[in-house]
């Protein structure tokens, strides 16, 4: 079976929303942005080094958010920090803070493409 060009192409959007989405599950499965030692050696080598990796790429992305998406992204996905938290803290509406996040998940749809970083250096 072979596949278009023009196939491959309208599947991307797809495929890096899929992408990210899994990215930031195994970001929020049992906060894995933190391990400690007994868990590193349950896991393995190469679950430890997918998580580190992960880790890199999506502290990656994230930083090429302007300043306020950034905040709400960080609070809200690495310190599971709910919205109505959020808007207290940044003095903001819940609804600002949900068209924030709305923004900044747009923003790092776009950023992943032109970035390039699933790619990994072994």
């Amino acid at each position: 079976m072979e596949v278009s060009c023009e196939a491959t192409l309208a599947a991307t959007p797809w495929l890096v929303e899929v992408a990210l989405g899994t990215a930031i599950g195994f970001m929020l499965e049992d906060t894995g942005m933190y391990q400690n030692n007994d868990a590193l050696l349950e896991c393995g080598v190469y679950r430890s080094r997918e998580l580190s990796d992960l880790t890199r790429i999506m502290n990656g992305l994230v930083s090429t958010l302007p300043e306020q998406e950034q905040s709400v992204v960080r609070l809200h996905y690495f310190q599971q920090i709910r919205f109505d938290i959020i808007a207290e803290q940044l003095d903001l509406s819940k609804g600002r803070i949900s068209q924030i996040h709305n923004s900044a998940l747009k923003r790092l749809h776009e950023n992943y493409d032109e970035l390039k970083l699933l790619r990994t250096d072994y």
